[in-house]
Order: C-alpha cells, then structure tokens, then sequence
C-alpha cells in the first residue's frame, strides 16, 4: 500500500472513533477535531508499517469564499503529521459537522485540491495571515515546530506531546485497533454505531494497546 492508501483507509474509522462536533471551550470554540489522538495514532500506525512519519505542529486557517472562516488564535494550534510521500497528513481535518461548510472527500493527504478546498502549505509561518484575506475556498497550513519522536517515547511519554494520559491511551488503543482491522478486516462497529459507543469497543477490546504497537 502506498502511503496515501494507508491514510484513506484509516481515516474514516479515525474520524467515526474521535472526531465530534464542535464545542465551547473557556479558551473559545474547539473544531472537535481531536488533531493531537489524530496525528499521533497516524505516525503509530505509519511507524509499525515502516513508513517514517514526523508530527507537526503550527496553525490552521479554512475560509470558504465570502462566507465563513476557520482559525487557530492566539494560544492555539493543530497538529498533522508529515511522510515521505505526504505533506501535510491530516486525517483529523472534516467538515461534517460544521453546518455551510463543503466537506473535504478525502484526508488532506498533500497540496493537491481536497474537494471544493485548495491546499496551501506555508513553510514561512509569516505567510500565515495571508490566509485571513485569503477570498478562495481553501485550507493554509503553517508549521511552526517539527517533532522526530521515536515509536518507544511516543508510547511512553505523552508529555511532549501535550497529552494526557486519558487522551494519549485512546489515541493508543485506536492505532492498535486500525492495525488489527488491517491485518484481520475484523470490524468492532459499523458506520452507523454512535461515536462514544464506537469508541468504548475499542477501548475496551484492546486494554493494552502497548504489547501491539510495542
């Protein structure tokens, strides 16, 4: 499978497991995205298949033409992962729940179009307000550190990663279960499974998700 293979394959049960509409947060409205269970159950996944993947971390902005507008703000950021073949990898990134917004028909797997959205990658992070006077459907991406975290420290240490320890065993528990899928196609739920019950088969089906991406 090449890379962008493995990432359509996983990201729609990725995005059924972690991705819930939008909430109010004491720090502003939050995407529901779950970007950092996202990136790093992508690089475990990316990593046990051999594939060298790095986490990213910087700013986001999505703008639908004289209408609606998406960012980051101050205090915030988003994380994606970047492969070989990919840059960006964002798997977390959707519109379903975001009413007026066209939703992207694949990942955000690279620069090319993703539905009604170009993608642009900004590798000088200075470019980022562009984005805001942008007058196109698009997705800007902005980096702002890059994390070479081996396998075993991101099994190990959510730390780095700004993670909990409840976030960073989901995000553990759905890579060992994406994994598994791959290897058996032995599903836990169906399209149609409500979310937190989708969620709760996994966690509890794989307990020790460490002895699989180990």
């Amino acid at each position: 499978m090449t890379h962008r293979d493995i990432a359509v394959s996983i990201a729609p049960i990725l995005n059924h497991l972690l991705t819930v509409p939008p909430f109010d947060t004491p720090d502003g409205l939050d995407f529901g995205w779950f970007c950092r269970e996202h990136a790093l159950a992508t690089k475990l996944i990316y990593n046990k298949l051999g594939v060298d993947c790095d986490i990213v971390r910087g700013q986001v902005a999505a703008y639908v033409a004289g209408e609606k507008r998406l960012a980051t703000g101050a205090g915030a950021d988003h994380d994606w992962c970047v492969t070989g073949e990919l840059c960006p990898c964002d798997l977390s990134m959707t519109f379903r729940h975001l009413p007026g917004y066209p939703n992207l028909d694949t990942p955000v797997l690279g620069c090319q179009n993703h539905g009604s959205f170009a993608i642009v990658y900004c590798e000088d992070a200075s470019e980022f307000p562009l984005a805001l006077q942008s007058d196109e459907c698009a997705v800007y991406f902005a980096p702002v550190a890059s994390f070479r975290f081996t396998l075993q420290q991101c099994l190990s240490n959510p730390r780095p990663l700004r993670m909990s320890s409840r976030p960073h065993g989901i995000a553990l528990a759905c890579a060992a279960y994406l994994l598994d899928v791959m290897n058996t196609s032995n599903h836990l739920f169906q399209g149609d499974t409500p979310q937190d019950v989708a969620l709760a088969r996994v966690l509890a089906a794989f307990p020790n998700p460490k002895d699989i991406l180990a």
